[in-house]
């Protein structure tokens, strides 16, 4: 036991140590963040799982424990500035009154004030909509339709940008984005799925269904203010010496969390039920055709027997007659010929049958 306590207590300091080490970083770099004891960070209120304010309005999400293990690593703090939506957020890191943020898409906009990280996540976004709307392949499809945004999202441009005949309806927050799709006030929303059925999953909303992807994925960097470009290097490295380990308990410490599948059930019923129809067409098609074929099989038989007695009947009259008869073709030549002819021409039968029956002389009479 002493040798096993020995080992994790080692272990234990070597982790500690490698969290407050600085030595990837540079003097000027070093003796800058001695300066910069504390960093205005913004946060992005509702971006769950990523970041948001949880319901006693403590940070809470993946880049919040990016910002933690920072912290030590830099031995700085990180001011947390609340309070703020989206847009207020990116209009006070313009004027350098909130100094970065941990999470959000680059964009000609944003790159005249901010400094960006390489991207650290990624983001599909997919055409998400109220369950009772009917199923669309592309965001084409959605002329007719309003489309919920969030205000300050780089996708909220995007969608503007790309498609000026949409119907775009801004919201403040990923909250009221979903709850105005899931009352009616508008149909359809484009956003990362993880951030909607987490999102859902808080406010009790069940009547969303995912539908297809679109073009747009969202590339997260940190982004830092302009003037301070020593302070982009240094997130930098902090993002490079993040472990894949790391990363993925962190991940799964926001995500774990069970997801309900929406599924269009008046598709699948209509599926089923056309399955179903076809089932039942083929397998009667089966049994149909079985059951006739099994009678043109019995009435076969029953007609080769008739037949067969038929024959051994014609045989017997034919060859027990006491008259001559025989049998041939339309041109004359003999085909078969009873006892009593054969009699009476003193032929053989392999004989007969190579004459014709104008060879067999006037008494012959021809019944054809």
């Amino acid at each position: 036991h002493k040798f096993i306590d020995s080992v994790v207590e080692k272990w234990n300091s070597k982790k500690k140590a490698e969290e407050t080490s600085t030595k990837e970083l540079t003097e000027e770099e070093q003796a800058w963040l001695k300066e910069h004891k504390t960093i205005r960070l913004g946060v992005n209120p509702g971006f769950v799982p990523y970041e948001f304010w949880d319901e006693e309005g403590k940070y809470a999400g993946v880049f919040s424990d990016i910002v933690s293990l920072f912290e030590k690593r830099l031995n700085i703090s990180f001011e947390l500035v609340q309070g703020l939506t989206w847009k207020e957020v990116l209009e006070n890191l313009k004027k350098k009154e909130i100094d970065m943020t941990i999470g959000l898409t680059s964009n000609p906009d944003r790159e005249k004030y901010l400094l960006f990280t390489q991207p650290h996540l990624e983001l599909p976004y997919m055409i998400i909509a109220r369950d009772d709307f009917r199923h669309v392949d592309s965001l084409e499809e959605l002329s007719d339709s309003r489309i919920a945004a969030v205000e300050g999202y780089n996708v909220t441009k995007w969608l503007k940008k790309n498609y000026p005949y949409l119907e775009v309806v801004e919201y403040p927050s990923i909250k009221e984005m979903l709850l105005g799709v899931s009352k009616g006030d508008a149909e359809t929303l484009v956003m990362s799925v993880a951030v909607v059925q987490y999102a859902a999953h808080q406010l009790g909303i069940d009547n969303l269904k995912v539908m297809s992807p679109t073009a747009y994925s969202a590339q997260a960097s940190s982004g830092i203010r302009n003037d301070w470009p020593i302070l982009q290097g240094i997130i930098q490295k902090q993002f490079n010496k993040l472990t894949p380990t790391e990363r993925s308990l962190m991940l799964d410490k926001w995500i774990n969390f069970r997801v309900e599948r929406y599924v269009d059930w008046q598709q699948v019923i209509i599926w089923i039920g056309s399955i179903a129809t076809l089932a039942i067409v083929l397998i009667s098609y089966f049994v149909f055709t079985n059951q006739k074929l099994k009678h043109e099989i019995s009435e076969r038989k029953r007609i080769e027997l008739r037949l067969q007695k038929s024959k051994k009947k014609y045989k017997t009259l034919f060859n027990n007659s006491n008259d001559g008869l025989l049998l041939h073709d339309l041109d004359g030549g003999i085909i078969e010929a009873n006892p009593k002819t054969l009699e009476m021409f003193d032929y053989a039968l392999p004989e007969i049958k190579l004459l014709n029956i104008n060879n067999l002389g006037a008494t012959a009479v021809s019944y054809t």
